[in-house]
C-alpha cells in the first residue's frame, strides 16, 4: 500500500513537471515569435496635418463620394450639405487609427480581395494638393479593418486603442450616409417668412403660421398659445432624417400617393421648402423632400 502511494505521488509530480515544461515552452515559443517581428511605425497615416484638408474623395465599386469645404461648410459632391458630425468623426478616426501589426498578404488572399471590392480608396487634398492617400477595407464580418499604403503596398490591420470598432465603416457610406439629416438645417427666426400645414384628406385642418414682426409670429387668424407655437416651431428646425432611401422606383410611386401632410416653409426669399408626409406603414414614415428626394423617418420624431 506504501508503495503504491509513492508512485502515485511521483506521478503526479511528474504531470505537474510536464505541464509546467509545455506552458514554458509555448511562452518562450510566443515571445521568440513577438520579438521576430519588426515593429511597426503607428503613424504609417498620420503623416499629414489634417486640418489643412479641404477636400476628401472616396472611391469604391458602389459609389464615389467627394466633401469639400466650401464657405464654411462642408458639402456632398458640391451639392447637398454634409452631416458635421460624421466629418468630424472621419477625421477623429484618421487621427486615433493605427497599425495593430502588418498583414502578409501572402496567405491572406481573403484580405486581398477585400481591396478590390468592397473595399474604398481614400484621396485627402489640401487646396490642389493631394496630400494623402489609401486604400481600407475590412472582412466580412465588418470586425477587423485594413488599411493599405499605395506606396509601400504594405497592409496594416488597423484599430483604435482602448475601443472596439469597425474602423473602415466610415469609409463605407454612400452619398446619402454623408447628408446632413436635420432637413430644415437652414431654418432659424433670421431667415423664416412663414409655415403651411396641408391635411390633403382634412383640409379644414390647415393651418399657417408667419412672422408678425419683431420677432413674433403667430397662426394666421387663430389666438395663438406663444410657447406652444415656438414648441412646435422648434420641432420642425429639429426635424431629423433617418435615412435617404436610393430608389427612384419608390420616389415616383410616392409621387401618386395622396401625401398625410404637406408641411411647407417660406424663407425672406421666397424660395419654398417642401416636405410630403405619407401615413406611418411597418413602424416607419416615408417622405418625399423637394418633390425628387425620398426620406425615411422614425415615426416618433414626426408625431409632434
Amino acid at each position: 500500500m506504501l508503495a503504491s502511494e509513492i508512485q502515485e505521488r511521483r506521478n503526479k509530480r511528474s504531470l505537474i513537471t510536464l505541464t509546467l515544461l509545455v506552458i514554458v515552452t509555448v511562452a518562450t515559443a510566443f515571445l521568440i515569435k513577438r520579438s521576430d517581428r519588426p515593429p511597426v511605425d503607428k503613424t504609417v497615416f498620420k503623416t499629414i496635418d489634417f486640418e489643412a484638408v479641404d477636400k476628401i474623395r472616396i472611391e469604391n465599386s458602389r459609389d464615389t463620394i467627394e466633401l469639400s469645404f466650401v464657405n464654411s461648410r462642408w458639402l456632398v459632391n458640391n451639392e447637398y450639405a454634409a452631416d458635421r458630425n460624421l466629418v468630424t468623426l472621419f477625421f477623429a478616426t484618421l487621427k486615433q487609427a493605427e497599425p495593430k501589426r502588418e498583414i502578409n498578404l501572402s496567405g491572406a488572399d481573403s484580405i486581398a480581395r477585400s481591396f478590390e471590392q468592397p473595399g474604398s480608396k481614400v484621396m485627402l487634398y489640401s487646396g490642389a494638393n493631394l496630400v494623402q492617400t489609401f486604400l481600407a477595407s475590412g472582412n466580412n464580418t465588418k470586425t477587423q479593418s485594413f488599411f493599405k499604403d499605395p506606396a509601400s503596398g504594405k497592409v496594416y490591420l488597423m484599430t483604435i486603442p482602448g475601443y472596439r470598432v469597425y474602423v473602415s465603416g466610415i469609409f463605407e457610406l454612400n452619398e446619402g450616409g454623408w447628408r446632413d439629416k436635420m432637413l430644415f438645417g437652414s431654418f432659424n427666426w433670421r431667415n423664416f417668412q412663414s409655415l403651411e400645414m396641408q391635411f390633403p384628406e382634412k383640409p379644414g385642418e390647415n393651418f399657417k403660421v408667419q412672422a408678425e414682426g419683431a420677432g413674433l409670429f403667430g397662426v394666421v387668424g387663430v389666438k395663438t398659445d406663444t410657447a406652444k407655437l415656438n414648441t412646435f416651431l422648434d420641432d420642425v428646425s429639429l426635424l431629423v432624417v433617418d435615412e435617404y432611401p436610393e430608389s427612384a422606383k419608390l420616389r415616383d410611386s410616392l409621387t401618386q400617393v395622396k401625401p398625410f401632410l404637406n408641411l411647407i416653409v417660406r424663407d425672406i426669399a421666397n424660395s419654398n421648402h417642401t416636405l410630403r408626409v405619407f401615413r406611418e406603414n411597418q413602424h416607419r414614415v416615408l417622405g418625399l423632400w423637394m418633390d425628387n428626394q425620398v426620406v425615411l423617418f422614425d415615426p416618433q420624431r414626426v408625431r409632434n
